[in-house]
């Protein structure tokens, strides 16, 4: 569990972004990463009010699919950022707290989701 493997996420534009329960939310059109690391931590698509930001923790390749933790109607409802090409730490920090995810500065001088020994600790 956690963030997915960025050699992997890097195939993902294009790709049909279902959610947890197979519902569509839209193409993959783009993969943001850490700005420290270069981890995989969120993918934009467009949805029917404009371009949404939906984490990668526990993201998952299926086919010509990609299926991701969150719910449909969470990324419907999330929080705009303003400038499409990148995710400020603020908007990330709010992004973070609309979908539940616990986030820390431990593993990157950005932020990047809490993890504890047993994966990502994730409260959906």
């Amino acid at each position: 569990m956690g963030l997915p493997d960025p050699d992997s996420a890097k195939t993902w534009g294009g790709k049909l972004l279902v959610d947890r329960d197979g519902a569509e939310i839209g193409t993959c059109t783009e993969i943001f990463v850490d700005d420290a690391t270069g981890l995989p931590e969120w993918a934009a698509a467009d949805v029917s009010g404009g371009p949404a930001f939906i984490p990668l923790v526990d993201a998952a390749e299926a086919g010509d699919r990609v299926q991701v933790a969150v719910r449909q109607a969470d990324v419907a409802d999330a929080p705009p950022v303003g400038d499409f090409g990148h995710i400020s730490e603020d908007e990330e920090e709010r992004l973070y707290r609309h979908y539940g995810i616990q986030f820390s500065r431990e593993s990157s001088d950005s932020l990047l989701p809490a993890y504890s020994p047993g994966g990502a600790e994730i409260a959906f």
